[in-house]
């Protein structure tokens, strides 16, 4: 929330650092209700990804394949529309289990995407994070669990 009235202030190397420090110490990112995932989305796209990105991260990023899978695991009050993704099964599987019980039921999604529409990626806490232009690929996902 705070990034999102100070961004006008600040310069484009502040708002890269503070956008991936803020989204990836944030436990759910996708559930913030002052910001709508469209408009972290823009955020992804406008900033630099040498600086959004450590040196592993964005040599991952740049060298993804033209078609990336992608998973994402939620459990019974998730949705498959959040902008986090990864490129590890066992990862959304987590994800998914992670809250689950007998009454309620995770799902895992998968979408097999152009790589444009990654907007970076992130591995600083090993979930081999993808973020993704959610609006451009829901024609794409699919149930798998």
């Amino acid at each position: 929330t705070w990034l999102k009235y100070v961004e006008s202030y600040l310069s484009d190397k502040d708002f890269a650092e503070y956008l991936a420090d803020a989204y990836v110490s944030e436990e759910m990112p996708n559930l913030n209700p002052n910001i709508k995932p469209t408009e972290i989305v823009k955020w992804f796209k406008r900033a630099d990804k040498r600086i959004l990105m450590d040196d592993e991260e964005y040599d991952k990023w740049s060298n993804l394949s033209d078609t990336v899978t992608v998973y994402r695991g939620v459990s019974h009050n998730g949705t498959e529309n959040g902008i986090s993704w990864t490129t590890n099964y066992d990862t959304a599987k987590w994800f998914a289990d992670r809250f689950s019980t007998d009454e309620h039921r995770a799902r895992i999604y998968q979408a097999d995407i152009p790589k444009e529409h990654c907007l970076c990626c992130f591995d600083c806490r090993g979930e081999h994070e993808v973020i993704v232009d959610i609006k451009s690929i829901k024609d794409r996902i699919i149930q798998i669990s």
